[in-house]
């Protein structure tokens, strides 16, 4: 291994007179040039590895780490005078019961232990005593019974100087560890393989006595670091596991983070939160509440480094063979992720590369994880982890419908395994095409807000599943800078504190069905932990944007009558409020004023359950209130700019604007401005959530504006985003005169099996091993009826089939017709569907532009439904129209046809969805 020279030495470029070379050596001149290229190579690395941190600036990077005294974080803050040379610093305040230790962490890349390697800080304490140190870390010895590799903790100086600033220091690594490696063998055998060493964090142990204490941090600074994998190292052939690289389903399920083989994928104690990976600083993503991401590819040595270093789990596809420079880099890595929405067919593969993977060498050895669309018992009988994704919210499905379907995979994958579910962050790219599309055609600025109130209620019907992990599935970065990944990280950052407050309850609480809930449009779920219940209330939607809690102040919930004498906390608002069981003509019960769209609430026999909460509550408030106040005050703004922007465009009259809502909830925010800018966190928080709720009512009253009449379902990517309302608006003024061209679909192609053969329909069919079909031509009858398609699917077996892409059975196509570019097309049908009574089932109508996500699913009442379909092209291209048939069912097509908006020709008939 090279080694970072300490100083250079000056050769002369000619040897002395009359000196001799030996035979067969180099002139001197090309010794000096071979000797600069090593130290070039040798000093590379070093030099860029420095670290020096001011600690002045968020995000705060010291953290609370390993101690035995029950220590608690009361503030962690930056002070921006109380550096050792009058500038910002880091201020920690803890509070501390008996003990002999109390470390806080500064987490560096994974760096070799050198002779030179050594650290710095700065610090002031009113007690003497806190030390300097660094912890190393033994990759391939590991506890037996915890499963995570053996550390080792050296220590330097202390501070002496009460009350006023020291610099600490630790160096001589080596020389330190060797008492340490010592006992190390004495513990682990003597045969403990102590290669590959390295240091991942500076530690600074400042426990001095019980009470509380404030520590001020400056100025760290971390020479001669190099790299672990940044230079070739001697490495022997990977040692190879006792157990084959698997663990028993008994063994200790957090091997993420452990690097050591474990059969579990995620933590039991935590909901682990996982976000798709585009780049973003790891660091930044911590900051959001994120504890792991997920990896497009194979990880590379330094988002290894990067994420020993921000305490971030990696979920990533298996390298195709392994580096063994990179095993001391192992520790952050969780589980080897094996694809999203994999199907049947990719069973054979998926089972080989599972094989594959338990040949790896031992330390490679990790547990697998799985996002199936289908076959869930088949991939649950090979992983120990599988991923329900929901369906995107552009589809409409009904809340309760997303529970039933979340339910319906879990019981069809018929074993034990552990469960995430996915829920998306970003909008369908479709739809941020056809919107972009529509913007530039009219001249409108871009949609930079497409709402995260359906992600947020994703995520607590997610939360009432109980699941191990929740997957943030995302299309690009939240750090990007752009108004609409700002918007996401803000709201991201909420959800996750709201996921954190509850996450240990979560994580070990039974799923026990739902409760009662006789007035407010809310669905309940109760989750059991013996004593203690919690409940997740989320109101009902009927579109992916109308996410309102309605008009009622009042959400009741009733209580068995064994939960009459419990103690009751709410906390939403991120702290513990107190809540009395009410006593009502229908037994006991819970009544909650101004309800959320989304509401946590504990119920416990232990009265003291609350004040252990509000501890926890307590560091999440002021992150989760500065989340939702600035989401909230940008969505008041927009709401009532709307208005203003209907009102001029007379589409709706001045009487129409909702005036006691929109000034209630600017009202409501310009009290809350002082609490907010001091810091109080619940208070911002109350007030916060109390004008976002006005401003879902008042844009609940602005979608009606819109509402189809019965038997008419639409598909317009401007109402698919709050933030569009303007975009239709445009629209609207651009559309008031015109016509729609003649039909670009074949005329007459539903009159006989051989004009649909000849018209280039086409059909497909899935499943038929557990689904029989049959595709036909009913042929009108009389003079005036029009010719159709019909479409049936039986199930083969005694069970149900599925819902979504599991239980696809038939794909009906329309022949591809040529577009025009920058044109606005219409897709119209008619549909009736009978049958289909599972989640997610019907038939599913999109075209080739918008794909799936922007689809309109068919089914309910057994009476024709229209369909119709908006969409814009952005250049010349072909466009078909789909109708997938999902489940078991009946569904019969007719007067299918997409045509073309011509506004040169005046024709009185209007636009619908735009024109209210």
């Amino acid at each position: 291994m090279l080694q970072p020279t300490k100083r250079l030495v000056r050769l002369s470029p000619n040897p002395p007179a009359g000196s001799l070379r030996p035979a067969g050596t180099l002139p001197l001149r090309w010794l000096v040039a071979v000797l600069a290229v090593i130290g070039c190579l040798a000093l590379a690395r070093p030099l860029d590895a420095q670290l020096f941190d001011a600690l002045e600036r968020l995000p705060l990077q010291w953290q609370l780490a390993e101690n035995d005294c029950r220590a608690k974080l009361l503030k962690h803050q930056i002070d921006p005078t109380g550096g050792h040379d009058r500038g910002p610093c880091e201020a920690v305040t803890l509070a501390a019961t008996h003990g002999t230790r109390l470390l806080l962490e500064y987490r560096i890349s994974p760096s070799h232990v050198l002779d030179e390697l050594q650290a710095s800080l700065w610090v002031r304490s009113a007690q003497p005593g806190p030390r300097i140190g660094m912890r190393v870390r033994y990759p391939y010895v590991h506890d037996p019974q915890s499963g995570r590799t053996v550390s080792a903790i050296v220590f330097g100086t202390a501070h002496r100087r009460a009350g006023k600033w020291d610099q600490l220091r630790i160096d001589n690594l080596p020389k330190r560890l060797r008492e340490k490696e010592a006992a190390i063998r004495i513990e682990h055998g003597a045969d403990a393989d102590l290669r590959g060493r390295f240091v991942d964090a500076v530690l600074l142990d400042v426990y001095n006595q019980p009470g509380m204490m404030t520590i001020r941090v400056d100025d760290l600074s971390v020479d001669q670091m190099v790299p672990v994998g940044s230079v070739g190292v001697a490495a022997r052939p990977s040692l190879p596991d006792p157990a084959n690289g698997l663990a028993s389903r008994t063994g200790n399920p957090l091997s993420s983070g452990a690097g050591m083989p474990q059969a579990a994928g995620f933590a039991v104690d935590t909901i682990t939160r996982i976000v798709e990976y585009h780049g973003e600083p790891l660091s930044y993503l911590r900051t959001l509440g994120f504890d792991a991401v997920l990896l497009p590819a194979a990880p590379t040595a330094e988002i290894l480094r990067e994420a020993s270093r921000a305490r971030i789990l990696i979920y990533a596809p298996p390298p195709s063979a392994p580096n063994p420079d990179w095993e001391t880099l192992l520790e952050p890595v969780a589980a080897w992720y094996l694809g999203t929405s994999q199907d049947q067919a990719r069973l054979p593969a998926v089972q080989r590369e599972i094989a594959r993977l338990a040949a790896l060498p031992g330390r490679w050895q990790r547990p697998t994880v799985i996002a199936p669309a289908e076959a869930w018992s088949e991939y649950a009988a090979m992983v120990p982890a599988l991923v329900y994704d929901l369906p995107p919210t552009t589809l409409g499905l009904q809340p309760g419908e997303e529970q039933d379907y979340l339910a319906d995979m879990r019981r069809r994958t018929k074993q034990s395994v552990q469960v995430a579910v996915g829920v998306q962050t970003s909008p369908p790219s479709p739809l941020v095409q056809q919107l972009n599309a529509f913007a530039n055609h009219v001249g409108a600025s871009p949609v930079d807000d497409y709402g995260w109130h359906g992600l947020w209620l994703q995520s607590m019907r997610a939360l009432q599943q109980s699941p191990q992990a929740i997957v943030f599935r995302s299309s690009g970065s939240l750090a990007s800078g752009l108004p609409v990944d700002q918007k996401r990280a803000l709201a991201v950052g909420f959800i996750n504190r709201m996921i954190e407050s509850v996450s240990p309850l979560v994580a070990r609480a039974a799923a026990a069905g739902p409760m009662i809930c006789p007035t407010g449009n809310y669905d309940v779920q109760r989750l059991n932990l013996g004593v203690t219940d919690l409940l997740i209330a989320t109101t009902q939607s009927d579109s992916p944007q109308n996410v309102s809690t309605g008009e009622e102040d009042l959400l009741q919930i009733r209580l068995p009558s064994t939960m009459a004498h419990r103690f009751a906390w709410r906390l939403t608002g991120m702290t513990a409020e107190r809540l009395d069981v009410a006593q009502t003509p229908q037994g006991p019960a819970l009544q909650i004023t101004d309800p959320d769209a989304a509401e946590l609430i504990l119920l416990s026999d232990d009265p003291s359950l609350g004040h252990r909460i509000s501890t926890r509550l307590a560091r999440l408030a002021m992150p989760a209130a500065l989340d939702r106040w600035q989401l909230t005050s940008e969505a008041v703004f927009q709401i009532r700019t709307d208005w203003d922007s209907l009102v001029a465009a007379r589409m709706v009259p001045p009487t129409a604007i909702p005036t006691g809502l929109l000034t209630g909830a600017a009202n409501t925010l310009v009290a809350g401005e002082p609490l907010y800018r001091g810091g109080d966190g619940p208070a911002a928080l109350r007030l916060a959530r109390r004008a976002d709720t006005w401003m879902m009512r008042s844009r609940d009253r602005m979608l009606a504006n819109w509402t189809p009449p019965a038997g008419l379902q639409t598909s317009f990517p401007a109402l698919l985003a709050p933030g569009a309302i303007p975009l239709q608006v445009s629209l609207s003024a651009q559309t008031q005169s015109g016509s729609w061209s003649r039909n670009l679909l074949p005329i007459g192609a539903f009159r006989s099996p051989t004009a649909l053969a000849h018209s280039g329909w086409s059909h497909d069919r899935r499943i038929q091993s557990t689904s029989r079909s049959e595709v036909e031509v009913l042929s009108a009858m009389d003079e005036g009826q029009a010719s159709r398609l019909r479409v049936e699917v039986v199930s083969n077996t005694d069970a149900p089939l599925p819902g979504g892409y599991a239980g696809t059975a038939v794909r009906v196509r329309s022949p591809a017709v040529d577009c025009p570019p920058d044109r606005l097309l219409r897709i119209t049908a008619r549909v009736r569907t009978l049958g289909f009574g599972g989640p997610f089932q019907g038939v599913l109508v999109y075209d080739s532009l918008g794909g799936p996500e922007l689809g309109t699913l068919v089914r309910g009442a057994d009476r024709w439904q229209r369909i119709e379909i908006y969409r814009h092209t952005a250049g010349p291209t072909p466009l078909q129209v789909m109708f997938e048939v999902i489940g078991a069912g009946e569904a019969m097509i007719e007067d299918v046809s997409v045509n073309i908006w011509d506004e040169r020709s005046p024709d009185v008939r209007q636009l619908r969805p735009i024109s209210p």
